[in-house]
C-alpha cells in the first residue's frame, strides 16, 4: 500500500490512492465524491446513492486527511463540485479515469503487477483492521 503511495507524482494521485486505499470506497463512489460531502473535521465522508443507492458514512485516516486538505488547497473547488475531476476539460472523474490513474501508479512502483481499484477495498478490509484473536474470516 504504501509502495503504491509512494509512486504518485502529485497531490492529486495521491488523494486518489489515498482515499481508495484507506477509506475502503467502491471505484465509483470515489468518482461522485463531492467536497461538501467531506468532513475534515471529523475525517468522515459521506457516500450519496452508492452501492443499492444507499448513503453511509465513512471514517478516513487523519493521514488521509491531511492529503486531501493539501490536495484542495491546490484544486480548490466549491462544495457542490465533484473533488476529483479530469485535468483538462474538468469534468467528473470516471470509473475508466480512476481505474487507469491506479494502474498507472502502481506501475511505477510494482511493474507489471496489476493493481485495480477493487484491490485497495480488499486490501483495505485485510491489512488495516485489527486482527482478533480466534476468530477468521470468512472467504
Amino acid at each position: 500500500m504504501s509502495r503504491i503511495l509512494q509512486g504518485a507524482k502529485n497531490i492529486r494521485e495521491k488523494a486518489i490512492i489515498c482515499l481508495l486505499a484507506y477509506s475502503g470506497m467502491r471505484n465509483k463512489e470515489i468518482c461522485n465524491v463531492k467536497v461538501g460531502d467531506i468532513d475534515l473535521g471529523s475525517n468522515r465522508v459521506t457516500v450519496v446513492a452508492g452501492k443499492n443507492s444507499k448513503d453511509r458514512l465513512i471514517n478516513i485516516s487523519a493521514e488521509c486527511t491531511l492529503v486531501l486538505i493539501e490536495y484542495l488547497h491546490k484544486y480548490p473547488r466549491s462544495k457542490n463540485a465533484y473533488l476529483f475531476t479530469t485535468l483538462v476539460k474538468g469534468n467528473p472523474l470516471t470509473s475508466g479515469d480512476l481505474r487507469k490513474t491506479l494502474r498507472t501508479v502502481a506501475q511505477r512502483q510494482l511493474g507489471s503487477r496489476r493493481v485495480y481499484p477493487h484491490l485497495m477495498r480488499h486490501a483495505q478490509e485485510h491489512f488495516l483492521l485489527p486482527v482478533v484473536p480466534g476468530e477468521h474470516k470468512a472467504a
